[in-house]
């Protein structure tokens, strides 16, 4: 059984990101032996953390939660929506909680944007950053445009077949990964 967490990384009112992270969780559960889950950045509401985790001692409860289930993943696909050409602090926090953890982890990087432009920058910054830090990151370059108009606050596509179409060739090549570091 594939385990994967997608990590939805939005904490604002309004957010559309989560909207795609709500899509590709039903998408991907779709999949036989895969599970998949949703670590949802505002619902944790983390604070800035002023340490990794391995040098917490002791961590707070949630923090601990996330991590296992982080570390338990067999795979995690993170979807960020594109803040001023890059991506959301809240990411950043728990990518550096876990600096050690995203090594050799199989990911999927997703950018979402409200408009026409796809959010290819933060898609290679997220990459590029994930990569130094030793993670399996697959190369497709996914992006989704126009979340709000697309996609319903429940995740569910305004035409499932093209949400589907652009999804399929990043996410088989994630799974591609997973499975072969499983190996």
């Amino acid at each position: 059984m594939r385990k994967i967490e997608i990590i939805s990384s939005s904490v604002r009112q309004g957010r559309l990101s989560h909207r795609v992270a709500l899509f590709l969780q039903n998408y991907l559960n779709r999949f036989p032996e895969t599970q998949a889950g949703i670590l949802d950045l505002k619902q944790y509401g983390f604070p800035l953390f002023h340490e990794r985790y391995m040098n917490m001692d002791p961590a707070p409860g949630p923090v601990t939660e996330y991590v296992g289930r982080f570390r338990a993943a067999d795979g995690i696909v993170v979807v960020s929506p594109v803040y001023n050409g890059s991506f959301p602090a809240a990411l950043k926090n728990v990518v550096d909680l876990l600096v050690t953890d995203w090594f050799r982890k199989p990911v999927l990087v997703v950018s979402v944007t409200y408009g026409n432009v796809p959010g290819i920058g933060t898609v290679q910054q997220l990459q590029a950053l994930l990569m130094k830090l030793g993670a399996r990151v697959a190369a497709p370059v996914y992006t989704v445009i126009r979340a709000g108009e697309d996609f319903s606050e429940t995740g569910v596509p305004a035409d499932a077949s093209t949400a589907e179409k652009y999804a399929a060739a990043p996410v088989e090549e994630f799974l591609w990964l997973v499975d072969k570091s499983a190996e």
